[in-house]
């Protein structure tokens, strides 16, 4: 959501159902995520670079979490119906620095045109 340096209500609201909704963050309090979120954001308007962040936050998952991460982290970022510059350009970052294999991101790449641009 802070990819693009903007909170966009959509995007917002896709984390929200996100995390109520996924097996892997029924654990996570709105007061977690709240805290993840401006956590992140604040390491970017510090002007921690993004490939960090992202470094740091998969040192930490498995390859499956990573899948899960990219497809979650793709869709908010369309979540307006939009997709911006900025937006593809921290995606591909991410494809870049978690390993993601092409034949995932053609996947999840379908899946979401589906449902967001038809």
């Amino acid at each position: 959501a802070v990819s693009d340096g903007e909170f966009h209500e959509d995007e917002i609201a896709t984390i929200q159902r996100l995390k109520n909704s996924h097996s892997q963050f029924s654990g996570i309090t709105d007061a977690q995520a709240h805290a993840i979120v401006a956590d992140i954001y604040n390491k970017i308007s510090a002007g921690m670079e993004p490939k960090m962040i992202i470094e740091q936050m998969g040192n930490n998952m498995t390859d499956k979490q990573k899948l899960i991460g990219y497809a979650l982290a793709k869709e908010i970022c369309i979540a307006d119906f939009t997709y911006n510059d900025d937006e593809k350009k921290f995606i591909k970052l991410v494809e870049e620095v978690w390993n993601i294999p092409d034949e995932a991101i053609e996947k999840i790449e379908f899946s979401l045109n589906l449902r967001y641009f038809n």
